[in-house]
C-alpha cells in the first residue's frame, strides 16, 4: 500500500493507510515515494518491545528474510529498571534463537529508550535498511485514536523506509507457551 505520510490531525489519529491496515487481518507493506531496491529487502529492522504481541511478527519477517536472503536487525529499547531490562534481554534471546534456528543472518542492538520510534528510524537510516517491521498494537485499544504515534511515525518516516505492519492475533498464555 502506498502512503503520502500524515499531516495535521492524521499525525494524531493516524493516516488513511493506518486505518486500512487496522481493519485487515493481512500484513501490509506500506511504502512512500522512495522506490524499493532491485534486490528487495536486504536489511530488515525488527523493533521488539515489552508487549507480548511484538514477537508475532517474527514468522513473517523470517519468511521475507529467507526469500530475500536478508540481514535481520533486532532492536530493543534500553531499560533502566532491572525487571524490564530482564524482559528486554529475554525477548532478544528468544528472537536470536528463533532466527538462528532458521539460519538467518542476525544483528541485535539496544537503542536508547527515550524516543524509541525516532531511534529506530535513525538506526535504520544508519544501516541503509530496506524495511522496518512493526506490530499495530493500537488495534484493540479504546484510546487507540489518540495513541497511534509509534505506528504512524514508522509508516510515514522521513527517510521513506517501507514498513511492514501486522495486526496482532489473539493468543492465550499457558505456562509460558503461546497458543493461537
Amino acid at each position: 500500500m502506498g502512503t503520502h505520510g500524515a499531516s495535521g490531525w492524521q499525525n494524531i489519529v493516524g493516516s488513511h493507510a493506518l486505518r486500512v491496515v487496522t481493519s485487515s487481518p493481512t500484513p501490509f507493506v506500506i511504502v512512500q515515494s522512495k522506490a524499493i531496491k532491485a534486490g528487495g529487502y536486504s536489511k530488515i529492522i525488527v523493533p521488539l518491545d515489552l508487549h507480548k504481541e511484538t514477537k508475532q511478527k517474527l514468522t513473517v519477517v523470517s519468511k521475507l528474510a529467507s526469500y530475500f536472503n536478508s540481514e535481520i536487525h533486532i532492536v530493543t529499547p534500553e531499560e533502566s529498571d532491572s525487571y524490564l531490562k530482564h524482559q528486554v534481554e529475554t525477548n532478544i534471546m528468544f528472537a536470536e534463537s528463533y532466527f538462528k534456528g532458521l539460519n538467518l543472518s542476525l544483528v541485535s542492538r539496544i537503542l536508547p529508550g527515550k524516543d524509541f520510534d525516532k531511534e529506530v528510524v535513525r538506526y535504520a537510516v544508519s544501516k541503509d535498511a530496506d524495511l522496518i517491521a512493526i506490530m499495530n498494537l493500537n488495534r484493540t485499544s479504546i484510546l487507540s485514536v489518540f495513541s497511534t504515534s509509534f505506528e504512524q511515525f514508522i509508516i510515514s518516516n522521513d527517510a521513506m523506509i517501507p514498513a511492514l505492519i501486522l495486526n496482532p492475533v489473539e493468543t492465550t498464555e499457558i505456562y509460558g507457551a503461546w497458543f493461537d
